[in-house]
């Protein structure tokens, strides 16, 4: 599935365009919240350490779907924008000295 997809399968929670993309937003900056504190009680960084590498997942995939139905309401094509942004990314990569290499699965 798509990002574009994902975004366009969420139901708008109001008629009026505006007040969707402001919940929307709003309701990013809550799920990136939600995905750091998830990360810090499992990296054992809070003062809980209850979560899991699935609960930073799953809180992680909020983000995404609430990033990708913000940009459906926006007329973004979102799958567009993640691949410019990349290309981006990667030009200026080039540019910089190599660094060392961090695997993720490493991080238990």
């Amino acid at each position: 599935m798509s990002l574009n997809e994902i975004g366009s399968a969420q139901r708008p929670y109001f008629a009026d365009l505006d007040q969707c993309v402001n919940v929307q937003m709003l309701c990013l900056a809550e799920e990136a919240g939600e995905a750091v504190q998830a990360y810090r009680q499992w990296a054992g960084l809070a003062r809980r350490h209850d979560a899991t590498r699935e609960n930073v997942g799953e809180e992680l995939a909020d983000v995404v779907i609430v990033a990708a139905h913000a940009a459906h309401l926006l007329a973004i094509d979102l799958d567009d924008a993640v691949h410019r942004k990349l290309l981006k990314i990667e030009s200026r990569r080039m540019l910089q000295e190599p660094r060392t290499e961090v695997d993720p699965l490493d991080w238990q």
